[in-house]
């Protein structure tokens, strides 16, 4: 009985063979699929990194004096060297994207900037699955205002910041460098103990 079960299953090794390569494409399949995925988002994340670094640039120079276009040029070219960075290539940004705008808020919010990039991500197998084929463009998008901030700073001028002299010098040094960071239109106050 034995001997007989063996020679049936030994037959059959076509069929086992035919089996183990449908299974081993479809592992294959959902391993490429998955890369896939994963490369979306990789690109994703670092599409957004690229554009909030342009767009809290952007807002940190609204008090310099340069005109929205001049914003909106410098916030876009800072998108693209950023993505330059991060790999991506020249020709996978699409033409007319960065993109930025420089919009007038009021009183209150000066200004804000709204900056939008789109990028294609290179894919192997979400490629040939039918109605998937334009998933291969990611975009982000960030938006900062220029907002008045209400900060205080306390300082320490007590007895045990005479000893070593280095203390206080180094304690005037951090406040400039703290109080050089605000705009004109900011409020700070210094409170001493």
């Amino acid at each position: 009985m034995k001997l007989q079960y063996f020679r049936k299953t030994f037959s059959e090794r076509g069929t086992y063979l035919i089996v183990l390569s449908g299974i081993f494409v479809a592992v294959l399949s959902v391993l490429g699929l998955a890369l896939d995925v994963a490369n979306l988002q990789r690109a994703k994340l670092r599409m957004q990194r690229a554009v909030d670094t342009s767009a809290i640039n952007a807002v940190y120079r609204f008090d310099d004096g340069l005109s929205n276009s001049a914003l909106e040029t410098m916030a876009e070219q800072i998108v693209r060297e950023n993505l330059l960075h991060v790999g991506f290539s020249t020709g996978s940004i699409p033409f007319g994207f960065p993109n930025a705008t420089v919009s007038n808020l009021g009183t209150s919010n000066p200004r804000q900037i709204t900056i939008d990039a789109r990028v294609n991500v290179n894919l192997h197998i979400l490629k040939i699955i039918p109605g998937l084929g334009s998933i291969d463009l990611v975009s982000a998008s960030a938006v900062a205002v220029n907002r008045k901030v209400y900060a205080a700073l306390v300082l320490d001028t007590s007895g045990s910041m005479l000893y070593p002299s280095t203390k206080a010098a180094n304690m005037k040094l951090a406040a400039k460098a703290f109080v050089d960071r605000f705009a004109d239109n900011d409020f700070l106050s210094v409170v001493r103990f």
